[in-house]
């Protein structure tokens, strides 16, 4: 009798542990997002990213893209970051639209453009892609132009201690196929390269 009691209590648990392991594979493939919420409050924030990414390669929608960029910079995934933050920025109507409502929250004192344009450029940066991150501080300047907390301002900061990332960002200058940029920028970055040390015409 106790053999039995035993083996149905094993056959019980087995199906309960079968059910929850069934609803948790269907919740992450049919609802990735909902189920990158649970993970990340649950602190699996790889699994979150991962989840994140399906959810974005299924819908394709901006606000997908947006929560897994959050995601993997929070989980300081730099390769995700950098991979779908280029994306972000790159569909430029959806991210100015983007920035702009943000910004209109008044939730930072910072401006959400720079914020990300930043995030993207150091996340290449720290992937040892020093190139890519050069040149997306000059793609994202439309915006402000060489302000405070903008990615180039912040990367003309960094190259004061790493030479080959200011070589680098003056040969992605010196590649533009203009230099008219807003608010008197070309002249302020010249400058600034040139208080460092580096040759720039």
């Amino acid at each position: 009798m106790g053999n039995v009691i035993k083996k149905t209590a094993l056959i019980t648990l087995l199906a309960l542990v079968s059910v929850l392991l069934v609803s948790v594979f269907s919740v992450t493939l049919l609802a990735p997002s909902f189920a990158g919420d649970c993970y990340f409050e649950l602190g699996f924030k790889d699994m979150a990213v991962s989840c994140y990414e399906r959810a974005f390669g299924s819908s394709g929608s901006y606000s997908d893209l947006v929560e897994l960029v959050d995601s993997a910079s929070y989980s300081e995934n730099d390769s995700i970051t950098a991979k779908y933050g280029k994306i972000m920025i790159e569909r430029k109507i959806e991210f100015a639209e983007f920035c702009k409502v943000t910004d209109e929250d008044g939730q930072s004192n910072f401006s959400t453009y720079d914020y990300y344009s930043t995030l993207v450029t150091f996340a290449f940066y720290d992937l040892g892609d020093k190139s890519s991150a050069a040149d997306i501080c000059f793609k994202t300047l439309e915006n402000g132009g060489y302000v405070d907390g903008c990615a180039l301002k912040t990367a003309v900061q960094i190259a004061k201690d790493d030479k080959e990332f200011g070589e680098l960002l003056i040969s992605a200058y010196k590649a533009l196929p203009s230099r008219n940029f807003a608010n008197n920028t070309q002249n302020k970055f010249k400058d600034d390269m040139k208080k460092l040390g580096y040759t720039i015409s």
